[in-house]
């Protein structure tokens, strides 16, 4: 919680909401204890309604990546998301072939997010710009590796 004392001799909640500060004022500690906990539900609520970053700003999909691990000399495509408080990281070997990484990248990343058919559909033009971004690193990567 975040209620302090105040110089004028009353209590001051405060909450950081969205990138805007609020600061109310009371002269009982239980009534600003009570304020504080209007902004915190305000903060949940306001939260709860924000729609979920499908994509990364470099135009990738959230949680996706491609990576060479030296320990196994080998390519490997991870999903790592945030479910409930906890980092669940899962990771498929490239074998020769994009296409099995893919599926498995766009199954993750569709579970994840919870995103139907419709929306698929939808969003199918940043999909295939997100694909060819994750070709292009695997290019990359198969030249470093030889």
């Amino acid at each position: 919680m975040a209620v302090h004392p105040h110089a004028t001799g009353g209590y001051r909640a405060y909450k950081k909401i969205n990138g805007i500060e609020y600061q109310l004022y009371a002269k009982d500690e239980n009534k600003a204890l009570a304020l504080q906990s209007q902004l915190d539900k305000k903060k949940r609520e306001l939260s709860s309604l924000r729609s979920p970053q499908y994509f990364c700003p470099n135009d990738k999909l959230t949680g996706i990546g491609i990576r060479y691990l030296t320990a196994k000399k080998s390519i490997v495509l991870i999903a790592q998301f945030t479910v409930n408080g906890k980092q669940v990281k899962r990771q498929k070997t490239y074998k020769g072939r994009f296409e099995q990484l893919w599926q498995f990248a766009i199954a993750q990343w569709r579970a994840h997010f919870n995103i139907d058919t419709q929306d698929y559909i939808d969003m199918t033009p940043q999909i295939k710009k997100a694909k060819r971004q994750y070709i292009q690193e695997l290019g990359l990567l198969e030249e470093r590796i030889k």
